[in-house]
Formats: structure tokens, sequence, C-alpha cells
């Protein structure tokens, strides 16, 4: 288990550099990412169903007919979730 808020000081600049230089193999290498995103509402899952209905495609030319189309609101709900502050992150 690896949580980067617990496991890095946060107060130690030069330690978090280097903890931070290794954050991309931590994650290549982990079986399972949690991360937290805030609390869960309505519009975040429906975000987060349709991405992964997006990803499980594996091919943009394949997705399926049950993608909203692009003027629905769930493209509204992917940008807002999209820039919550952990998706701004650099490893």
């Amino acid at each position: 288990i690896w949580a980067d808020a617990v496991c890095i000081n946060q107060e130690d600049n030069q330690e978090k550099a280097v903890q931070v230089r290794m954050m991309t193999r931590i994650y290549e290498s982990a079986s399972h990412v949690v991360a937290s995103l805030g609390v869960a509402n309505a519009e975040r899952h429906h975000a987060l169903q349709t991405l992964l209905q997006i990803a499980a495609t594996n091919k943009l030319s394949k997705i399926p007919s049950s993608i909203p189309r692009i003027d629905d609101n769930v493209w509204d709900e992917i940008s807002t979730l999209i820039r919550r502050p952990w998706f701004a992150r650099v490893w």
C-alpha cells in the first residue's frame, strides 16, 4: 500500500523531489490504484461510468452507441471531474 500524502514527508521538499521521481514506477507497477477525487455525487459517478465505457473499448473507433452525444451534459461533468486537483499533480 502506498499513500503518497502519508508516505512522503510533505514538508521536506528534497524528500518530495526524490519520491516524486519514483511515482511513475510506483503507479506502473501497481495492480490497483485508488485515488480520492473528493465527495461522491451523481454527476461524478455518471462521468466516471462514461469514461470507463470508453476505456473498455480500447479503440476510439469502436466507441459503443451507449456513449452520450457530445452535447450531453455528461461531457460537462467529465470536464469538471478532470479539473479536480488530483489530475493537475505532476509525477
